[in-house]
C-alpha cells in the first residue's frame, strides 16, 4: 500500500472516531511483543470498533466510486483493496471493559520518517 493510501486510511480512521463517542483513536499504542514500537489503534467495544471499520471501508469505497481526489494521487481499486486488507488485519488486546484493535503496520509518523517495507 502506498504512502498516500496509508495517509488517507489514517485520516478516515481518525475523522470517523472523532464523530462518535463510542470509539477513540490512539496514535501511539505499543502492544504486546512490540518492544516499544508504536502504532495506531482504536478503543471501544468490539462491536463499536467493527462498526467504525465498516464505516471507514464504506467511506473509502464511496470516495473511489465518486472519484474523490484529495490531491494526494489517484485512487485505484488496488489501493482500496489493500486498505481493506490492512484494516481487517488488526490485532486485539483487552483494555479493561473495552478492547483495542491496533495495526502494527500503521504508524501516525509522516511517511518519510517510516521505514520502507
Amino acid at each position: 500500500m502506498n504512502a498516500n493510501t496509508t495517509a488517507t486510511l489514517l485520516v478516515n480512521l481518525e475523522a470517523l472516531c472523532g464523530e462518535t463517542e463510542d470509539v477513540q483513536f490512539r496514535d501511539s499504542y505499543s502492544g504486546r511483543g512490540m518492544y516499544g514500537s508504536e502504532c495506531v489503534g482504536i478503543t471501544g467495544s468490539l462491536s463499536n470498533c467493527m462498526n467504525l471499520i465498516t464505516e471507514v471501508v464504506k467511506k473509502m469505497a464511496d470516495d473511489l466510486v465518486r472519484g474523490v481526489d484529495d490531491g494526494k494521487g489517484d485512487r485505484s481499486l488496488y489501493d482500496f483493496n489493500k486498505a481493506v486488507e490492512v484494516l481487517l488485519d488488526f490485532k486485539q488486546d483487552s483494555m479493561g471493559r473495552d478492547i483495542i484493535l491496533y495495526w502494527t503496520d500503521l504508524s501516525s509518523e509522516p511517511a518519510e520518517e517510516q521505514d520502507e517495507s
